[in-house]
């Protein structure tokens, strides 16, 4: 029998395995090349890197969950619906959190909500290209994977589905929030989008290392 007796217990390891080869190959140089990129004054400026690397690191335990557990031809949609749901709902998590933090009692988290409720109805298309953009690769990687590529070809499939999204929401994702945050968000995608399959291949190889039980 397998790891964990059972499939469903192997999908969830396999899923954290993934996020944690992300967070170790994306997420952490990810949260560097923020702070470098952007010349902030520390330690503001690592605030909201290290909450989008959470995101990211949590929608690719998602999706790689629903790639695991769910081996059907809807298997790349529904890792791009839960990757678009897990990041947007990364935004809810932390604004609370903060408000939390900032007021030390609940009710700053609650009054955090709200204001975040009042910048998504005044500005949806922003928040709903952003996760449409930044979605996209584990969709790719998932589609890629499912075809039995080489990794070099998951690799160069997951970043052109990626980059095709990309160039066809940058310009009113420019519109929304300025060309060198658009560009910005594009081009870390396509990183994602580029070393995606490269971070599966290395949570397959770490856990066929365990032993059959």
């Amino acid at each position: 029998m397998s790891e964990g007796g059972s499939p469903g217990v192997g999908a969830l390891r396999g899923a954290l395995l993934r996020a944690l080869f992300f967070l170790i190959l994306i997420g952490v140089p990810a949260v560097v090349f923020d702070w470098v990129y952007w010349r902030a004054p520390l330690p503001q400026s690592l605030i909201m890197p290290i909450d989008a690397s959470f995101r990211l690191t949590a929608a690719c335990f998602v999706a790689a969950l629903v790639e695991l557990a769910y081996p059907r031809p809807l298997a790349p949609l529904l890792a791009y619906v839960a990757a678009f749901a897990t990041y947007g709902l990364g935004f809810v998590e932390s604004a609370y959190l903060k408000g939390v933090v900032v007021s030390l009692e609940p009710a700053g988290g609650t009054v955090a909500l709200a204001e975040l409720a009042t910048s998504g109805r005044e500005r949806p298309r922003y928040y709903l290209i952003l996760l449409a953009i930044v979605s996209t690769p584990y969709a790719a990687t998932c589609f890629a994977r499912r075809r039995k590529l080489s990794l070099a070809g998951a690799s160069a499939l997951s970043t052109a589905i990626t980059l095709v999204v990309a160039v066809a929401l940058i310009e009113p994702f420019r519109i929304e929030v300025g060309r060198v945050i658009g560009a910005y968000v594009c081009v870390r995608t396509l990183l994602v989008a580029l070393l995606l399959p490269l971070v599966a291949r290395f949570a397959e190889r770490r856990a066929a290392t365990r032993p059959v039980q």
